[in-house]
């Protein structure tokens, strides 16, 4: 079964004086985002299993050997600040 990253409802999306954030009301914490991982964050769907955000990305920037990477980088820290979690685990 594919994984798909499903974000967690109560994890709120802030922009605080141009940078957006992701802020957990449950913990207090809050996570940056810069512009790549802000991309990866906006495909999360819901639908889109981490294959097919790599596909989208590949994409829109072809070329680009590091795109793999970056997005197994981006979900694994969003995973760790639980912001979202991989359904079909």
């Amino acid at each position: 079964m594919i994984a798909i990253p499903t974000k967690l409802s109560h994890i709120q999306e802030d922009e605080i004086s141009g940078e957006v954030v992701l802020y957990d009301p449950t913990t207090t914490r809050v996570i940056y985002l810069n512009p790549q991982a802000k991309l990866i964050w906006d495909l999360i769907d819901n639908e889109r299993s981490q294959v097919d955000i790599v596909s989208v990305l590949q994409e829109v920037f072809p070329g680009n050997d590091s795109i793999v990477l970056d997005v197994n980088d981006a979900l694994n820290r969003l995973e760790e600040f639980g912001a979202l979690n991989f359904l079909g685990e």
